[in-house]
């Protein structure tokens, strides 16, 4: 005996809205998000302003320290 099929219009899908809460849902997409902007403010300082960058280390030797101890590890923990 042959089936018969039915041909029906798909249900239109429900708009979905983004919120806040899907974004702080898992805890590592603030963590790169604010990875992000730091990166953005400190390569905008060492460029634009390297005078109001007093410490420590030299600028290279401060960039290693920074993106071994601060940067990569956030990240890998986030």
């Amino acid at each position: 005996m042959a089936t018969l099929l039915s041909i029906q219009e798909a249900e239109r899908p429900v708009a979905h809205v983004p919120s806040w809460s899907a974004f702080l849902e898992l805890g590592f997409r603030p963590v790169y998000l604010a990875g992000a902007l730091w990166a953005l403010i400190a390569v905008g300082l060492w460029i634009f302003a390297p005078h109001w960058l007093n410490g420590p280390l030299a600028g290279v030797a401060w960039h290693s320290h920074e993106m071994l101890w601060g940067f990569v590890a956030t990240i890998a923990v986030g």
